[in-house]
């Protein structure tokens, strides 16, 4: 019986056009021929698809195609890389691939079961699967998808609304890629819908209404493949009847406070009106009750200070209001706008000058003097950290650079220490 085989030659580098095995003329193939195999190389010259029951396995040795090896194949050996059947069933049984060489070795061919011509792309086998990202895929353990904060989060567009609104829950996962396969489920008590199933992209976002006044909260379970990922969202406040005219001050405050001498400051809150019957007031994230005023203690400079006020009604309304805040300052605070004014400190102790120079009054400087001029010949005066020290009367005494520029402008608040005899004062400023 006759069979001949077409071999591509650049896979084999042979020479020869036409090929003959077992008994019979060597015949030139043609069109009409069945085509036994086409070899293919894969990449990398793998063939470690043995036992793939998807390729099919043919073996020519010198034993049963003695003339497949007169002067063709080189010395070296070779191996043929494996075509991928485009049937899962027919054809005979893998074999375990073995290498040709120049002594009576095998040239493994790898032929697909259906017809094919030279030439045309290979089969690819149709058995392989895709695994869910974040999906287990051992045998028997089933959906393993690892905690949901590690998935992704969710999020309100808005964390206050009044009832009637809209609010949109957004979705957030680590891999945005994931929702495209994925299929959501919303779950939003209260608000309208309360449920709802997207596929896709479709699922990173839910409106919701809410008609009720209250706090709500929503969920959603992310499906991928058999893995099951909940999210939960953090509450918003879903206000009823409005609370307006609220204003919370100091009392007895403008501008800054020295704590050394007044340590305590009160704030009272008034004009709150609102069309439900209850209103309630938590100062400083302290309980809800009914007072109006709250003090706060300090025992430290800081640029500015106010406590937290949240107002509520019993129509589950809860309005924040923002107090006026003050200055608070280690001593009494000194104003300078020009290089021509001075701060006077009079006693010993703990000041702040508040400076306000006009922008680029040091051009493109960025740092400039402090002076001081003493009735007395002892002073010592620490203004922003630079220390001067006087030891003449009436003499001025002054810092080259180290003040910054950025220190005196914008009320920027400079901490002072004093040093004098009791009975003098120490005059300081800022210039080029």
């Amino acid at each position: 019986m006759n069979k001949k085989i077409y071999i591509g030659m650049a896979a084999f580098g042979v020479a020869a056009s036409f090929w003959a095995c077992g008994s019979g003329d060597i015949l030139e193939p043609n069109a009409g021929d069945d085509v036994m195999g086409i070899v293919v190389s894969n990449e990398g010259g793998d063939t470690s698809e043995v036992g793939d029951p998807s390729i099919i396995w043919d073996v020519m040795t010198k034993e049963n195609c003695p003339r497949c090896f007169e002067g063709s194949v080189s010395s070296s050996s070779r191996k043929t890389q494996p075509v991928r059947s485009s049937s899962s069933s027919g054809g005979p049984n893998p074999q375990s691939a073995t290498s040709s060489s120049d002594d009576g070795g095998s040239i493994v061919i790898k032929s697909s079961s259906s017809s094919a011509t030279p030439g045309s792309s290979p089969s690819v086998s149709s058995s392989s699967k895709t695994v869910n990202p974040g999906v287990s895929s051992s045998s028997g353990g089933g959906a393993n998808p690892g905690p949901s904060s590690d998935f992704g989060t969710c999020s309100p567009a808005r964390t206050v609304i009044s009832k009637g609104d809209t609010v949109s829950w957004i979705l957030k996962l680590k891999d945005p890629t994931q929702m495209i396969s994925a299929t959501t489920t919303w779950k939003a008590l209260g608000g309208d819908p309360e449920t709802n199933k997207a596929t896709g992209m479709n699922g990173r976002t839910q409106n919701v209404k809410y008609i009720a006044s209250g706090q709500y909260t929503a969920s959603a379970t992310v499906s991928v493949g058999p893995a099951n990922y909940n999210i939960s969202c953090p509450a918003i406040q879903v206000n009823g009847e409005p609370i307006t005219g609220c204003v919370c001050a100091p009392e007895g405050v403008t501008g800054a406070v020295n704590y050394l001498k007044t340590p305590d400051v009160k704030w009272t809150v008034t004009g709150c009106k609102t069309g439900a019957t209850v209103m309630t007031y938590s100062w400083d994230g302290g309980a809800a009750g009914a007072e109006i005023s709250f003090t706060k203690t300090f025992s430290a400079a800081t640029a500015s200070a106010a406590p937290t006020l949240f107002v509520a009604n019993n129509d589950n309304t809860l309005q924040e209001v923002a107090c006026t805040p003050v200055k608070v300052t280690e001593g009494e605070e000194f104003k300078i706008e020009t290089t021509q004014d001075k701060a006077v400190f009079k006693e010993s102790g703990s000041y702040a000058i508040s400076a306000n120079l006009p922008s680029g009054w040091h051009n493109t400087d960025t740092e400039c003097n402090v002076y001081c001029n003493a009735s007395t010949s002892n002073f010592t005066v620490t203004i922003d950290e630079i220390e001067l020290s006087g030891k003449v009367s009436g003499q001025t005494y002054v810092a080259k650079g180290g003040m910054p520029v950025a220190h005196t402008v914008d009320g920027y608040s400079i901490p002072v220490k004093v040093e004098i005899p009791a009975g003098d004062s120490v005059s300081c400023g800022v210039n080029w």
